[in-house]
């Protein structure tokens, strides 16, 4: 679904909210606090952000995802404690391949140290990993961290 103005501020269908106490959100209020308040005035409920939700080790992710995990966060122990950008646009939004080449240029020239989760594009013949500019993880290597093996989450 498109968001726009009209389906934003519409309210849920009573019968859908009518039988809880609260709506819960995947996402953090550090992130997204005027948006967590705005729902919570149209659902007339409290708004509980859950954060984001990611899978128990050993939830199916496999060796492969097991292993990145580990070496995701050997690096961010490295890192200063704040200072990391974490990308992960998720299923919920989808780049063109000039938007995520756009975006890779955009981390590149922040010179911020970041942790970029990659999903290949699904209108695309080609990879995220074949998208990134030719030799992006090498110029930001050791700065920036990109997995590109995008886990699946079992629904």
């Amino acid at each position: 679904m498109t968001m726009t103005k009209s389906n934003l501020c519409s309210k849920p269908s009573p019968r859908s909210l009518s039988g809880g106490d609260f709506v819960a959100v995947k996402t953090s209020f550090e992130i997204e606090s005027k948006w967590i308040d705005l729902l919570s005035k149209l659902y007339e409920k409290p708004v509980i952000p859950v954060g984001t939700l990611f899978p128990a080790a050993g939830d199916d992710g496999g060796e492969a995802w097991n292993g990145a995990a580990m070496a995701i966060k050997e690096w961010l122990d490295k890192q200063s404690v704040d200072s990391v950008l974490y990308v992960a646009l998720g299923t919920e939004a989808t780049l063109s391949e000039e938007e995520l080449t756009e975006l890779a240029h955009g981390l590149e020239d922040s010179g911020l140290p970041f942790l970029w989760i990659l999903r290949d594009p699904p209108e695309s013949a080609r990879t995220a990993r074949e998208i990134v500019p030719e030799g992006f993880e090498e110029m930001v290597k050791g700065r920036g961290m990109v997995y590109a093996e995008y886990y699946h989450c079992q629904r």
